[in-house]
Order: structure tokens, then C-alpha cells, then sequence
């Protein structure tokens, strides 16, 4: 969800998020956590967040990790171009 230092933070502010009314049955406002999973960095995390929402009305959406180069994008022309 995020580094060692913060992690206290974001479980709060969650938390908080949710005595606000997010996540409420029928309620306009839900609470979703986008993770970004990437192998061997955090992949070992998502039965964690899985079981996050069998306690909590929150939604998790897994989201791939897609890398590439900014350098060889399409969109981005340098003065030597």
C-alpha cells in the first residue's frame, strides 16, 4: 500500500474515509484503492488487500504495472529530432 514509513497514515486516513460515509451500502460515495502489482516488489500483498475488503466496504482494483521507456514514446521530440 506504501513504504514502511506512512503505512500508519494511510490505514487511517482509510479508516477515516470510511466514519465519513464512504463505502456506505447504497451510498453514492465508495472508497477504492487502486494498487499497482508488480512482480516480486509487492505481489505477495494482494490476498492482503483481498482480505481488506472482506472487513471493510472497500472496493480493490488491481491495476498491471506497465513500464516503459520515456525516452522511446512517440509523443516526445527533442531539439535533435
Amino acid at each position: 500500500m506504501t513504504f514502511a514509513v506512512g503505512l500508519e497514515t494511510v490505514l487511517k486516513t482509510i479508516d477515516t474515509a470510511l466514519d465519513m460515509g464512504f463505502g456506505e451500502e447504497g451510498g453514492e460515495k465508495v472508497l477504492k484503492i487502486n494498487s499497482v502489482v508488480m512482480k516480486g516488489v509487492n505481489d505477495r500483498e494482494i490476498v492482503d488487500f483481498v482480505e481488506m475488503t472482506r472487513d471493510k466496504p472497500i472496493e480493490v482494483r488491481f491495476i498491471e504495472y506497465m513500464p516503459f521507456d520515456v525516452s522511446q514514446a512517440p509523443y516526445i521530440h527533442t531539439s535533435s529530432q
